[in-house]
This record gives C-alpha cells, sequence and structure tokens, in this order.
C-alpha cells in the first residue's frame, strides 16, 4: 500500500510541475529554439505549432513541403499573436520569409486545409 501512495504522491507532483510551466510562458526569452527541422503528419482540419525565437532584424525562412495529399498552409504570429507571414496558396507546400521586428518567440501553425485525409510533411524554419 505504500508505494501505490508514494507513486501516486508522485504522480500529483509531477502533474503540477507540468501545468505549472506552459511550454509558451517565457515571454521573449531564448528558451524556444532557434531553428525548426521536422517531419510529421497532420490529419484534415488539424493545426500543428512550433515555436522558434529570432533576433531583433533577423530574416527567418520557413519551408513547409507536403506530400501532395492535402492542402497545407502556414501562418508565423509573433507573442502578441499578430500575423508576421503566411503562406496560404493551394499548393501542399509554402515557402516564405519575414524579418523579425523585435527579438521574441514566434509561433508556426501548420495547417491542414482539407476536411479529411491526412498528409506528411517536412517542416524547415531557419
Amino acid at each position: 500500500m505504500k508505494s501505490v501512495t508514494t507513486l501516486a504522491a508522485l504522480a500529483l507532483v509531477a502533474s503540477l510541475g507540468f501545468a505549472a510551466t506552459p511550454a509558451m510562458a517565457c515571454g521573449g526569452c531564448n528558451d524556444a529554439p532557434e531553428y525548426i527541422d521536422t517531419w510529421d503528419v497532420i490529419y484534415g482540419n488539424e493545426s500543428h505549432y512550433y515555436t522558434v525565437h529570432a533576433s531583433a532584424g533577423e530574416t527567418m525562412y520557413v519551408d513547409l513541403y507536403g506530400d501532395g495529399n492535402a492542402d497545407l498552409d502556414v501562418i508565423v504570429t509573433d507573442e502578441r499573436g499578430r500575423v508576421v507571414a503566411e503562406g496560404a496558396s493551394y499548393a501542399s507546400w509554402e515557402e516564405i520569409d519575414w524579418v523579425a521586428r523585435r527579438a521574441g518567440v514566434y509561433t508556426i501553425e501548420v495547417i491542414n486545409i482539407e476536411s479529411r485525409g491526412c498528409s506528411e510533411y517536412d517542416l524547415s524554419v531557419y
């Protein structure tokens, strides 16, 4: 019985620790990576979110390449939620760039605008 209680207490502490430190809470800090290079699968009407840190005046590039099975779009927002760049063509790939007006964390949203199905994609932000 003692080990079950201990495990339950550890699980509670772990869950409280996780809840107290959300991923986006850094507010302009350097906790976000400076580049992203990832592969994933996105389903219809789904969005995936990534964060990246940019320095003031830095030009950032976003390359999104889908497998052709869906129309994928990408939107970049600053820490205040303002759109700073977007790619919204009728294709499964987008290539965009923007200049960071201030140092901070930017959010990259990958969107599958199709209502069903899925698509594999590669995302690079640098």
